[in-house]
């Protein structure tokens, strides 16, 4: 009995990327500590500088329980989108609040070392709109400088657990952020290992599995059309919101110590290391 070959790689090549996605899926980091310092640097997806620290990316929560990366994110046909749009033109109320409810919700992520972690490399920080403009409007002052990978300034995320209650009684945390008033380095020109952390970043979107359009399709239908009722509006909001909720293994918030060098010295070995070929 002949085999399909091209079944078999396409199995193997599901495997691979699952496998991927594991190993990237530990980079992404989430504050627990009521005080964490972390130094955001810029994206470079496979050492391919991008034009700032931000990644976007957009989610479905609560479709049937699940979450589902949204292919529009990638400028990819989207099913849930294309239902969504439907129901905002439509002069039904209901269905309006629906498209409301459950359009794609934006996430934001940023490369950033840990202070007293740095040896685990570049993480993954993710968050909702709120941190976003925060850190828009902090990276954004006097040109960009707190980027600096050589005077830039270090950032404290505070985490306070359960600190809002939602409208459903879930308490979620509250979360913020402020810059380290004094500059320094991302890391020492003499830690090779932090610094091709920081050079040649993994494609962190390929830490979260793609829906094709079918199986996006088929999740949406089963979940508007089950057999037995639709999630509540109580759950669909604790889905969406369990993202930042959830806490993770504890983390260290003490700044690297340094080695000392001077500033001329410290800038020629980061031009050096990031020289473009």
């Amino acid at each position: 009995m002949a085999f399909n070959i091209e079944k078999l790689k396409n199995l193997k090549k599901q495997v691979d990327d699952g496998s991927d996605r594991a190993k990237l899926s530990k980079l992404i980091w989430k504050p627990s500590n009521p005080s964490t310092q972390i130094r955001i640097v810029n994206y470079r997806p496979n050492g391919v500088e991008a034009d700032h620290p931000f990644i976007e990316l957009g989610f479905y929560y609560g479709v049937g329980g699940r979450t589902y990366l949204a292919p529009q994110t990638f400028g990819k046909a989207d099913p849930m989108q294309e239902y969504i749009d439907e129901c905002l033109q439509s002069n039904d109320p209901v269905l309006k609040d629906f498209a409301k409810k459950n359009s794609a919700k934006q996430r934001w992520f940023v490369p950033a070392l840990i202070r007293g972690e740095e040896k685990d490399g570049i993480k993954f920080w993710g968050f909702s709109n709120t941190i976003y403009k925060k850190l828009l409007s902090l990276l954004s002052q006097d040109d960009g400088s707190v980027l600096s990978l050589t005077d830039g300034h270090d950032v404290i995320v505070t985490y306070v657990k359960d600190a809002k209650t939602l409208p459903n009684g879930q308490k979620i945390p509250d979360i913020d952020v402020n810059p380290v008033l004094k500059s320094s380095m991302a890391v020492s020109p003499s830690d090779k290992e932090a610094m091709e952390s920081i050079k040649n970043q993994p494609d962190i979107t390929k830490a979260f599995s793609l829906p094709t359009y079918d199986e996006l399709k088929d999740a949406i239908d089963k979940w508007l059309n089950p057999e037995g009722e639709n999630p509540s509006a109580e759950e669909q909001e604790k889905a969406a919101t369990a993202a930042d909720a959830a806490p993770v293994a504890k983390v260290k918030a003490e700044a690297a110590t340094h080695v000392p060098a001077t500033a001329a010295e410290v800038e020629d070995e980061f031009s050096k290391f990031f020289k473009k070929a």
